[in-house]
């Protein structure tokens, strides 16, 4: 192989490479943001879900309380009756962790857009990526074919390019939930 055939071959070799790596960094940002996707829409399914059982719950347990309490006021002037006080108690607690749960519930809103904006950040990122690849593309079919040394200079730009997208998108997914069943309960 002479020396001018070597020269040409080192930046196909190189545009190959790129092509490669560039493919794997697509297929890969794609399962990403798929996962990620799905993870939104199961937490804001299990939220409301969670909700709405929570708050039938409410409903049924606060009727209940009600005829009780009713019954504790003209029990108590004849007699008191320990089972209703027990009772009371018991739809006491009911409602007070099935209010808990909507309230757990409600702060989904905080935890689907932490994983939107992280999501958003790596498309943002994707697409200025791809600007960057395709401004270089440009850039290296307008160099003359003698040039080779700037047109390996324009390749490895683009594959710094994309490692620089690498090392930037990597930060892990702030939301740890995938369940809208775990976490801690914040009343706002």
């Amino acid at each position: 192989m002479n020396k001018q055939t070597k020269k040409v071959s080192e930046p196909k070799k190189l545009l190959h490479e790129l092509g490669n790596d560039l493919n794997r960094v697509v297929v890969k940002e794609h399962q990403i943001l798929q996962h990620e996707l799905t993870q939104i829409s199961t937490l804001i399914r299990d939220a409301i879900k969670i909700l709405e059982n929570s708050f039938n719950c409410i409903s049924e347990q606060a009727s209940e309380q009600l005829q009780l309490v009713k019954s504790i006021i003209e029990i108590t002037t004849v007699n008191n009756n320990p089972d209703d006080l027990t009772r009371l108690s018991e739809l006491t607690k009911g409602i007070t962790n099935n209010v808990a749960n909507a309230v757990r519930s409600l702060q989904f809103e905080d935890i689907v857009q932490q994983l939107t904006a992280h999501s958003n950040n790596r498309v943002e990122q994707m697409g200025l990526l791809l600007s960057r690849l395709g401004d270089r593309l440009d850039k290296l079919n307008t160099i003359d074919s003698e040039n080779i040394e700037l047109a390996i200079q324009t390749i490895r730009a683009m594959q710094d390019d994309l490692q620089n997208f690498c090392n930037t998108v990597e930060k892990e997914n702030p939301v740890k939930q995938h369940s809208m069943k775990e976490g801690k309960i914040e009343l706002f």
